[in-house]
This record gives C-alpha cells, structure tokens and sequence, in this order.
C-alpha cells in the first residue's frame, strides 16, 4: 500500500511506456513516488484525449501560474515534457528497430515521419504468414470510392459508399484468405476509421453478418493503439460533405 511505500522513500525504477498517450496531472503521482524514471513514447503516435475546453484551460494555467506554452494540458503529453526535458547526453534515445510491419507499410512511415532511420526487421514468414500470400497480397493498396460524408450538425462523419464497399469487400476477402490459412495460423481483421459513426456503423453490420467475432475488430485509430491486425482496412471517410472543421482537424492531425 502507499504507506509502505513511502516508508520504503517510493519505487526505484518507474517505466511509463505509450507516455505520448499520457497527460501529465495523471503521471504526477507516479513521477513524485519514482526515484528513477523510464518515459517511452512516440510522439508520431496519438496524445492523450483532451476534452477541456481551451479558453478554460488557458484560464486554469493563468490562474495557477502554470507556463501554458510548455505545460498546457490540451497541447501538451507527459512524453513532450520528457522529450525536451532530458540532458543532450544521452538525450532521447530512438528505438529504430521495426519488427512489426510489411516493410512496404513502415516504409511510408519510414519516410514521412523518421527521417528514414528506422531500421526494418519484419519477418512476416517468421511470423507465420505464408510466403505466397506476402507474394501476391503483402503491402499497401489503395480502392478508390465515389462517396459523400455526411456530418450531422454537432454528431460525427460517415460515408455510406464507403461502407457499401466494406460490404462487399470484407466477405470476399475473408474467403480468398482461407486459401492461405494454415492449423496454425488465421488471418485477423481490422476496420480502421477517423470517425466514431463511421466505425458504430461498420460495427453494426459486422455484428450483424459475423455475429460476435474475434477475427475482425472495427474502431477508431485509438481502439487499435498498441494492437496490431494481419490486414487492415482504412475507411477516411472524406468526401465531399465533410465540414471544414472536420478538414481542419485531419490535416493538422498528423498521429
């Protein structure tokens, strides 16, 4: 219990990993316990959910002489505080070792976000996916769709010709892949969208036409931070119809 714990002066070693994702009042309490501290994080990946209104929170940082331009709540994650807090020696430290994604997936990332120092490690086959569907199915494509959002006054976006096309693509390629499923492997599923309207109504007819399934999951990017799926599918959604509000938010959005 925390009387122990302070009898004992705190933990030696605290490690906080997904600090991108962490606001700082909720890592204080672990911050004052640790007589040492691990922060890893990304700040390419999503921040912390922040609903404070922003007029309120700049009021909150003036009132208690909070500096808003380096501890804000809304602007700012405990790995941000970190990043720019450690000594140039050894300063941050870039885990570069990729294991995780199709080098034609990461290679995107590689380029537009890590200066090309990431260094790519993926095994697919090592993982189980047979090598000829890495052959003719590895990689990232691309279906155009002819759609509008709609975007209710004060609700979330969706695209119904986007969803028409999940449709007709989710079965079609669930039934190609089981060509190249073995005993032991099984190919998962995920739907991946902006919107969370978008991601209730690809949800509602997975759960309609699957039932309840562990093989596909739907959500919105946060659903899937830190999880990972054989196959993804992206719905964005845009189209004409989406308000400029929403355009704003995704092109400053870079995560």
């Amino acid at each position: 219990d925390f009387a122990t714990l302070y009898a004992r002066g705190g933990w030696d070693i605290v490690v906080i990993d997904e600090a991108s994702q962490c606001d700082v009042p909720s890592a204080l309490p672990l911050l004052y316990r640790a007589k040492h501290l691990v922060i890893i994080g990304d700040p390419n990946q999503l921040k912390h959910v922040a609903t404070l209104h922003g007029p309120s929170d700049r009021e909150a940082a003036s009132k208690f002489g909070v500096a808003p331009d380096a501890y804000l709540y809304n602007a700012h994650s405990l790995f941000d505080i970190a990043q720019r807090s450690v000594a140039h020696q050894p300063g941050t430290i870039l885990l570069r070792e990729h294991y995780r994604s199709h080098a034609q997936i990461i290679g995107f990332s590689n380029e537009e976000f890590y200066g090309r120092e990431l260094l790519l490690r993926t095994d697919m086959e090592r993982r189980g996916v047979p090598p000829d569907f890495l052959r003719d199915g590895g990689g990232a494509f691309w279906i155009h769709v002819d759609g509008r959002a709609e975007h209710p006054s004060g609700g979330s976006a969706f695209n119904l010709a986007e969803l028409e096309v999940l449709q007709e693509l989710v079965p079609r390629l669930l039934e190609r892949l089981v060509q190249y499923e073995t005993g032991d492997f099984k190919f998962t599923l995920g739907i991946v969208t902006p919107y969370r309207e978008q991601a209730n109504r690809i949800q509602g007819w997975v759960s309609q036409r699957y039932g309840d399934t562990s093989q596909i999951l739907v959500g919105t990017a946060h659903t899937f931070q830190g999880d990972e799926r054989d196959i993804v599918i992206f719905s964005p959604v845009l189209g004409p119809g989406l308000s400029e509000g929403s355009l704003n938010w995704l092109d400053r959005t870079k995560n």
